[in-house]
């Protein structure tokens, strides 16, 4: 393993710090309040991130490198069923809420955050393939329809699917913060593949019912 250079320890310090506090304490916070939290100058942090922006994108890469080692990790078993799609999100979401201030932040990013938005872009296109081959997966299972792979129906689909992904965490935050993230986790782990509901065979179909959110 590559030694990592005293930069590369700090700033990997300060985005862990980072996470933990905005989790804890929302993402409102300004660099300076963050920096009094940590107890560090605030020049300390901007020297590497000089805006929220930089930071957050700086976080939303760190996410992206544990979603894509999660997701290359895991083991499909040879007759790929829902419920291993089921596990496979429940995983996605736990890790979702480990970042949940980067969720947050990025649901309320506006175009004029151009280095968020350049970040959010570079992470749309790396994850759209994988979204098609699962689509792809499902369809050679005999779990979802062929007609799922039509252009406008997949299009929406896609739509659908990866927006419940994405904004699960405002509405709990919004809606149910009061409930512990254990008890809704399978409330929105099943309402984010009800969104394949109209394409399901009967056999997905039967398999979605069995699932225990």
């Amino acid at each position: 393993m590559e030694k990592q250079s005293k930069g590369q320890i700090t700033q990997q310090f300060i985005l862990e710090e980072a996470r933990k506090i905005y989790n804890v304490d929302g993402i409102n916070l300004t660099l300076r309040e963050l920096a009094d939290k940590m107890g560090v100058t605030i020049g300390r942090i901007t020297n590497y991130f000089p805006t929220r922006d930089y930071l957050f994108a700086g976080m939303s890469k760190v996410y992206q490198e544990e979603y894509e080692l999660l997701v290359s990790n895991f083991k499909w078993e040879s007759k790929i069923s829902l419920n291993q799609l089921y596990q496979l999100n429940g995983q996605i979401m736990d890790l979702q809420y480990k970042h949940r201030c980067l969720l947050l932040y990025t649901c309320g990013t506006s175009i004029n955050q151009k280095v968020m938005i350049s970040q959010i872009g570079k992470t749309w296109k790396s994850n759209l393939g994988g979204f098609e081959k699962l689509i792809v997966m499902l369809i050679d299972a005999g779990l979802i329809k062929e007609n799922a792979r039509d252009e406008n129906a997949f299009i929406q689909l896609r739509f659908q699917y990866i927006n419940l992904f994405t904004t699960w965490l405002v509405s709990y935050t919004i809606y149910d913060a009061k409930q512990s993230y254990k008890k809704m986790k399978p409330v929105y782990q099943k309402g984010i593949l009800e969104s394949l509901m109209p394409y399901f065979t009967s056999k997905g179909l039967k398999q979605f019912r069995a699932l225990s959110g």
